[in-house]
């Protein structure tokens, strides 16, 4: 598990304003469009979690939570107010609006915290799920059958837990499974956490009954379910889940929670997605960019399309064909493909072909200043070892050290 400063490079007491230049760089030096092939899923993942730190410790709340419980705290839904991982504030109201029921004057009291407390077990109960696409799939749109473990209550005993099928309750927790725990964290102050009951160990039955040999008396068990997953063409990767409904956990004989599927598309080797458009890099010699060119590629779709021009392509270009991009998830409208092409130069050339290019150039006039300079001063320059790519990231800690030292930034034009 990282540490979510360590990761941006920030101290604990850092100001947004410093997560927020951390995070900018952090992004541009791990983002996988600048990584090749063979370290590009370890720079994929790294980004994901940089996101993560940055959207956790820009949310005043979330961050709290962080620092007090760690990263398990978020994801054990920690809330505000002090409490703890794994706390439960409906279980402790719950019990409340139980002994309210019989209290003169308080007759709507009971029935909001039912209302209240019924749609959080539900959702306490929910399936999270998550399903692995390929750029592909978003494309193309798919149907996932997924095997999802879920419980459900047993039918040896018909969710009793008994042997009997009788109801028994455990008088420790009045069946509810659950034991509220008070802490003192300081005069006046007290704080309440749930745990599994002791005595019943959260199956709510009296221990002392037989239980149920096909549920070992915890009511329910667990089995796979297949359930069909409809994803649409151009879905987007976003925090908020597909809800299938009551495909999850069996609460009681009539009733099922929900499952909530996350989508995580993997990154592609070849594709890459920006909004609604779909980019790739192409290699083409430097005699197709000078002469044009007719290449036959494989789109993302499976089909073999045929891309063509007549124009000079100039090293790093960038073409598209429209309305070949990523349908729109909202309308029917598609996004375009966006192609940028790498010219791969020869290495070195023969005196015949140096002679023919030179007869082809011959109208350039040459530059004869260097005759000027001294020969003393005349230089041969030699090979490296640092890629393009190293230089621009060296290129831009040099911009971000002369920010820091007081330099004004420049501000991006708005489109």
């Amino acid at each position: 598990m990282s540490d979510f400063y360590e990761l941006l490079g920030v101290p604990k007491n850092a100001t947004k304003e410093e997560i927020t230049k951390a995070y900018r760089k952090t992004a541009l030096k791990w983002h996988p469009d600048r990584h090749p092939a063979e370290s590009r899923d370890e720079a994929e993942e790294m980004f994901k979690k940089i996101g993560k730190a940055n959207e956790v410790l820009q949310d005043d709340q979330k961050r709290e939570i962080y620092d007090r419980f760690g990263e398990e705290g978020l994801n054990n839904g920690g809330g505000g107010g002090g409490m703890p991982p794994g706390f439960n504030p409906f279980e402790m109201f719950s019990g409340m609006a139980s002994g309210m029921s019989g209290m003169s004057g308080m007759g709507g009291i009971p029935g909001m915290f039912g209302n209240a407390f019924g749609r959080a077990t539900r959702q306490e109960q929910h399936i999270f799920h998550e399903v692995k696409c390929t750029l592909k799939d978003i494309y193309l749109g798919v149907k996932k059958q997924e095997n999802i473990e879920r419980m459900v209550l047993c039918g040896v005993c018909e969710g009793t837990g008994a042997k009997d099928k009788k109801v028994y309750v455990c008088g420790t927790c009045n069946g509810k499974g659950i034991q509220i725990i008070v802490h003192q964290i300081g005069p006046g102050m007290v704080q309440q956490a749930t745990r599994s009951c002791v005595s019943c160990k959260g199956s709510g039955n009296d221990p002392k009954q037989v239980v149920c040999t096909g549920c070992n008396g915890m009511k329910k068990k667990k089995e796979m379910s297949k359930v069909e997953i409809d994803i649409k063409k151009g879905t987007k990767p976003t925090k908020q889940p597909i809800i299938i409904k009551n495909k999850g956990n069996q609460n009681d004989k009539n009733s099922y929670s929900d499952i909530a599927v996350m989508i995580i598309i993997e990154a592609d080797p070849i594709y890459s997605r920006k909004g609604n458009d779909l980019h790739r890099k192409v290699e083409i010699t430097l005699r197709k960019a000078l002469l044009g060119f007719h290449i036959t590629l494989d789109h993302i779709d499976g089909k073999k399309i045929v891309i063509k021009s007549e124009d000079i392509i100039q090293p790093f270009a960038v073409k598209k064909l429209p309305n070949m991009g990523f349908m729109d998830p909202m309308g029917h409208s598609h996004g375009d493909y966006y192609i940028e092409f790498n010219v791969v130069f020869p290495e070195k050339f023969n005196s015949k072909q140096l002679k023919a290019l030179d007869l082809v150039l011959h109208k350039e006039e040459e530059d004869l200043s260097y005759k000027k300079v001294d020969s003393l001063h005349h230089y041969t320059l030699e090979d490296t070892h640092i890629s393009p790519q190293t230089f621009y990231d060296h290129m831009e800690d040099q911009t971000e050290d002369e920010h820091e030292q007081g330099g004004q930034p420049v501000q991006c034009a708005q489109q």
